[in-house]
């Protein structure tokens, strides 16, 4: 049996299945509903040709919670932007609640599931008094889970009476009792932190360390090791990496051009895009720099990390026209490139700067070959290479449809 109480459908009924969801034979609704509902999203996303009844139950009801309950978040998001965004009119809608959808990646410890929420701004105090989330806290209280206890620290879940409840009903792991030592040794000298192991997860703790840390250029080194053994410790990045917290280290490892330092604080984070538009004005110019001394690694990490200029105004985008015009005519593409994957507007540069991306294309197109000229055909090569509208993003998912 599957987790959701589902068998597993072998191959030749899977076939059958598909010719039966190809015939008419199929009339109820609901009875089509439970039936679909035994396969796993993987199957359901093979079935091809299908009648509309099948298609109508397929796309509105099943593929969202089979989605769901795979934790696949890529579809979920899907559905979600479908139900918010006038866009998606006409295409199968499905509600979510949003409250089920937290609570469950909080219980699985899944981060993505938690950032999609935050990414719609999402108010996680909604579930704080929710009964399945303090029994989570109760279990990981008894078995000394400081990791369990920092995620739900991450959605600022106050679990302060459920310690006490514990504390008072001698449930309390003697793991979470005795003190916790965390050793750093660098050269010539060592830090040592050391404090009851659930003062680990505790609020305020850590960030105050970390900031101490970072008051003095001499300490900046020591800021990514001092964050490892700290998340080696139990604690969750998701903590750290938020506005009103240590988002400022996203900063710090974006300059340092650590790939392991970035991805040591967002495995984890959860409100990624709110540090995003707090730290918008740096970012901004971290970006400048870094395209101005050509550090195409810290484009990568911030690209890495899911930043993106395609919501920026025209303003701040033509800050970039120069060096990037100046980039084509020299064609020295990877700027270009790493700029456009952080959603810089290419057409846009075309737009504003019309006459000369117009004699840089015709004077390629004068220096192409006549056999290449000919299969570019009649479209003029501007709009090929920038007037195109940006096409709207494709489901994640396709299942046809017979007459």
């Amino acid at each position: 049996m599957r987790p959701g109480g589902t068998a597993r459908i072998c191959m030749p009924a899977l076939n059958l299945l598909h010719d039966l969801a190809a015939t008419k034979v199929m009339k109820e609704e609901g009875l089509t509903f439970c039936i679909l509902m035994c396969l796993s999203l993987r199957e359901a996303c093979l079935l091809r040709a299908v009648q509309r009844l099948f298609l109508r139950v397929l796309k509105g009801r099943v593929v969202p919670l089979l989605a769901l309950n795979e934790r696949n978040w890529k579809i979920v998001s899907h559905y979600m932007n479908v139900s918010a965004d006038i866009f998606f009119q006409g295409q199968p809608r499905f509600e979510y609640s949003y409250d089920a959808i937290c609570v469950e990646a909080a219980l699985h410890l899944d981060f993505e599931g938690l950032r999609v929420l935050a990414r719609r701004g999402y108010n996680f105090t909604a579930v704080h008094g929710h009964p399945r989330l303090l029994a989570f806290a109760r279990e990981a209280l008894r078995s000394g889970r400081l990791s369990h206890l920092s995620a739900l620290r991450a959605l600022e879940f106050d679990y302060s009476s459920v310690v006490a409840a514990c504390a008072a009903a001698g449930e309390m792991s003697e793991q979470l009792q005795l003190d916790r030592t965390v050793a750093i040794d660098f050269l010539g000298s060592r830090l040592v932190f050391r404090r009851p192991a659930l003062e680990f997860t505790g609020r305020d703790y850590i960030e105050q360390e970390i900031a101490a840390l970072c008051a003095s250029r001499e300490g900046l080194f020591r800021v990514p090791f001092v964050l490892a053994s700290f998340l080696r410790a139990g604690a969750c990045s998701g903590c750290l990496v938020r506005p009103d917290s240590c988002g400022y280290l996203l900063l710090l490892a974006l300059a340092s051009e650590s790939f392991n330092f970035v991805y040591l604080l967002i495995k984890e984070a959860i409100h990624l895009e709110a540090v995003f538009e707090c730290y918008r004005v740096q970012l901004l110019q971290l970006v400048v720099r870094a395209l101005e001394h050509r550090r195409f690694v810290a484009l990568d990490l911030l690209c890495f990390c899911g930043y993106s200029l395609e919501c920026s105004s025209a303003d701040v985008q033509n800050k970039f026209d120069s060096q990037l015009l100046g980039c084509l005519l020299d064609e020295d593409f990877a700027p270009v490139e790493r700029m456009c994957r952080l959603g810089f507007s290419l057409r846009g540069l075309a737009e504003r700067n019309e006459a000369e991306f117009s004699a840089y294309v015709q004077s390629r197109l004068e220096a192409m070959p006549q056999a290449a000229k000919t299969r570019v055909g009649s479209t003029p090569f501007v709009e090929v290479v920038a007037g195109t509208q940006k096409p709207p993003p494709p489901p994640p998912f396709e299942i046809i449809q017979v007459s």
